[in-house]
């Protein structure tokens, strides 16, 4: 079996890593790229992992900790290097909250099938409501608030290619209105 798989945007990026260094970075950095977009990606010198901010980031410095191999969601080998060194890259010299998250499978969100796990430096005020505090938070918002958070998340599911979720966001928000 193949390292990579042809049609997984993740492996394409993996493909381009470039030869190790004898540096004193632990990472090299490479431009890329893939199809219609170029970005900056991330290989650790040290673990089969590359980083990078998504197409769509969710929240300023939003990063995707990617084994350099294809793994799809069942592979804890694969996830514990990506959390080991997206924690690393959490903790290294920043004093700022986070939340580390890794979807496994398309019914918890999971839109390409690769390992990955999602750093996302978290902020007071920042607005960004995870799935499960939703309904936490809807209970004190109001109507209108309510209304603007089920639109971000429908345009944040559509930017990461979700459109069940997508549709989901926008069902809720047509009820909310027909009762408002």
């Amino acid at each position: 079996m193949s390292e990579y798989q042809d049609d997984c945007p993740f492996c394409e990026y993996a493909k381009l890593r470039p030869p190790r260094a004898a540096h004193e970075r632990p990472y090299t950095v490479a431009h890329c790229d893939v199809g219609p977009t170029s970005r900056r990606v991330f290989y650790h010198r040290m673990s089969p992992v590359m980083w990078f901010e998504p197409l769509n980031p969710v929240i300023p410095g939003h990063m995707l900790f990617v084994p350099t191999y294809h793994a799809e969601h069942r592979s804890p080998e694969a996830a514990a290097a990506a959390f080991r060194c997206a924690y690393g890259y959490a903790t290294d010299g920043r004093d700022t909250p986070f939340n580390l998250i890794l979807s496994s499978g398309s019914a918890a969100t999971q839109t390409i099938p690769h390992v990955h796990v999602h750093y996302l430096p978290r902020h007071e005020g920042d607005r960004l409501l995870l799935p499960w505090s939703a309904r936490d938070a809807n209970a004190s918002m109001t109507v209108e608030e309510r209304a603007e958070s089920y639109r971000r998340r429908a345009i944040a599911a559509r930017a990461v290619g979700d459109l069940k979720m997508e549709r989901r966001w926008l069902d809720m928000l047509a009820r909310l209105e027909s009762e408002a």
